[in-house]
């Protein structure tokens, strides 16, 4: 869904053949649940991605020894495959549009499904050669850039729209002298913003405006580039900006107007990043405390406010925030991985350990939506990897029989 988060285009692997539905009906009094997602008939493996407002799951699920398909989870807990492109054996499904587009890749090949499952290949610029979509809006549109190989060592990359309907490439307005350029992320409203070099210079952070404009965004004292990562239907955009040590990375967030502002790190530490920002202007990330990483939240003003860790846990990592505030992530122990479980982070900082599935050792949340309903990944009692959903109220929380 379009929170704006930094998207995680990686490959996955990883769980088992289900088959019954089971629907919980939770009394006030009980205890949430976290519930195990399942996986297509054959796998033995399974992974959350992103979840809609319609509660729309989105990722991929083992359907084979090391072939995987995209599916999606209904808000019941039904799994679709949302299958390949012709003649590809795997694909992976990424994010989730609230217009139920979907995106993903087959066989390391962008592709967008719409709504109703139709696929359709994101293909490079017709003079170049590698396609890397970056981001989704909620109208399916997608942005990224488009490279050409110029020699064994010299690449040029063109920033790209894919349009919601027919998923033609469109290349970006290019200013003068811009010698690469490169679409990051895109809002509802249709604003791009991404990178461009001029004349071979650092990266500048850069917006492409609806009226095919292009403006680069400011700089801040003792930077030497910018890059612009994600921007909320508000035109809030977040990035980072590269210093020489031992300043280092910064997450800077700029106004509407191009303003730049560095937003804090925790008291102690050096290093922040930011992974989401919600549309009122409130942005989850995680950042240095001089003893390793704490999930922290910063408020529309800038201010910072450190979420802490479970007890015992010394690292916490923020992946996604929704539109009341509520963030979600992970906490654990860096010397010990199996430590790590899901975590929400109420409105007012208060930590909720999500648990774990039945045997499992590890947990991690991905994704929330406005509704609050959270999904991730976990480990089952056979060390397999399963997606889950969690809901913290008195409804019905619907998912697969833990196979």
């Amino acid at each position: 869904m379009s929170h704006n988060r930094n998207r995680r285009l990686v490959a996955i692997a990883t769980v088992s053949a289900i088959t019954g539905v089971l629907a919980v009906a939770l009394p006030a009094h009980a205890a949430p649940v976290m519930i195990d997602l399942g996986t297509l008939r054959g796998g033995t493996f399974s992974h959350a991605e992103d979840i809609n407002n319609a509660g729309t799951i989105v990722g991929t699920s083992g359907v084979a020894p090391s072939v995987w398909h995209a599916v999606k989870w209904d808000s019941r807990g039904r799994i679709t495959d949302l299958r390949t492109l012709p003649g590809d054996e795997s694909s992976s499904a990424f994010e989730i549009a609230d217009s139920g587009a979907v995106f993903g890749d087959s066989d390391a090949k962008p592709v967008r499904w719409s709504p109703s499952g139709a696929i359709t290949e994101l293909r490079a610029l017709p003079d170049d050669q590698i396609p890397l979509p970056r981001d989704m809006n909620n109208a399916g549109t997608v942005v990224g850039y488009s490279r050409k190989i110029l020699s064994e060592h010299d690449l040029e990359d063109h920033a790209v729209r894919w349009d919601a309907g027919t998923g033609a490439a469109t290349a970006l307005a290019r200013l003068p002298g811009t010698t690469d350029s490169a679409a990051l992320a895109v809002n509802d409203n249709g604003v791009i913003v991404g990178r461009v070099s001029i004349q071979g210079g650092p990266y500048r952070a850069a917006r492409w405006n609806t009226d095919g404009t292009v403006t680069v965004l400011g700089l801040v004292a003792g930077s030497t580039s910018t890059e612009a990562e994600a921007i909320n239907n508000a035109g809030v955009v977040l990035g980072r900006a590269s210093a020489p040590e031992p300043v280092g990375s910064r997450t800077i967030r700029w106004s509407p107007t191009g303003e730049a502002t560095v937003l804090p790190n925790l008291p102690g530490g050096s290093g922040s990043s930011h992974v989401a920002i919600n549309g009122n202007g409130v942005i989850a990330g995680h950042s240095g405390t001089g003893h390793g990483m704490h999930a922290v939240r910063w408020s529309p003003a800038g201010v910072i406010t450190d979420l802490g860790t479970l007890p015992g846990h010394d690292e916490s990592f923020a992946r996604d925030v929704n539109a009341d505030g509520t963030a979600v992530g992970n906490s654990d122990l860096p010397s010990d991985r199996d430590s790590g479980r899901a975590v929400r982070w109420a409105p007012n900082g208060t930590a909720t350990n999500l648990g774990l599935l039945f045997g499992g050792t590890y947990s991690s949340a991905r994704a929330v939506n406005d509704a609050g309903v959270i999904v991730g990944n976990a480990t089952n009692a056979r060390g397999e990897i399963h997606a889950f959903a969690w809901r913290d109220d008195s409804g019905v929380i619907i998912g697969r029989m833990p196979g």
